[in-house]
């Protein structure tokens, strides 16, 4: 089973898919698609939220607190060749963004989550750390979560990353990758979602071109906004 840590920050903006255009072009001769984005295309993003029967974990969240953290389960396209997807929870403190993520299968993944049934691996510590954020909560799978994203690296430093995300569908029933995308739009598909996700700080003539087209940080969760749309 593959561990992987990630810490960064990521600033995040809600812009219209013709500023996104208009950005990209303005700096495609600075990026790369990512390994993901074959030829340059989008590609598609599955996640599955845990939280409580009461939505404990994103009404904190929505609240905006100095420190929040969140589990869910992500697959990319290659889960429908593989059945592997990631298990994973993000935690945010103050602007820093810290990421504990295994290599699991959906059915791993949820034996674990609401059985106990902690999966025995040769490296256990990401396993134990994922069992004590779960055996805090009485957790289920609360809502499906897909978008398409396109995204690029600097090509001067690939750990500065850009992901615009569309199409962003929503559904609480059928909570599985292998029941399809379909869903509830919860963005104007006049919208993408916009991230900056670096270790450090973004270049000056990335801040500069954002400032010069007018783009500003604007916060925007997905399964903030689902929350806020069931409610």
């Amino acid at each position: 089973m593959a561990v992987k840590v990630f810490k960064r920050y990521e600033r995040k903006y809600l812009i219209t898919r013709s500023k996104a255009e208009e950005l990209i072009d303005c700096i495609g001769n600075r990026i790369v698609p990512d390994s993901y984005c074959i030829n340059g295309s989008k590609y598609h993003i599955y996640n599955i939220y845990y939280d409580t029967e009461n939505s404990d974990i994103i009404r904190r969240s929505c609240e905006k607190p100095y420190f929040k953290e969140k589990l869910r389960l992500r697959a990319y396209d290659n889960y429908f060749d593989t059945g592997r997807a990631f298990l994973e929870i993000k935690r945010k403190v103050g602007k820093v963004v810290v990421k504990r993520r295994v290599d699991i299968s959906s059915e791993e993944a949820n034996g674990f989550v609401t059985k106990g049934e902690k999966p025995v691996r040769e490296d256990m510590q990401k396993i134990n750390e994922l069992a004590y954020f779960i055996s805090m909560y009485d957790l289920k799978p609360a809502v499906f979560i897909s978008y398409d994203r396109i995204a690029f690296n600097l090509k001067d430093d690939n750990k500065i990353r850009l992901t615009f995300d569309s199409n962003i569908r929503t559904r609480r029933d059928r909570l599985s990758f292998d029941e399809g995308i379909d869903g509830k739009i919860i963005l104007d598909d006049e919208y993408t979602v916009f991230e900056v996700k670096f270790p450090y700080a973004t270049p000056f003539w990335l801040s500069k071109v954002l400032s010069d087209l007018n783009i500003y940080p604007q916060g925007f969760s997905k399964y903030g906004e689902e929350y806020k749309a069931e409610k």
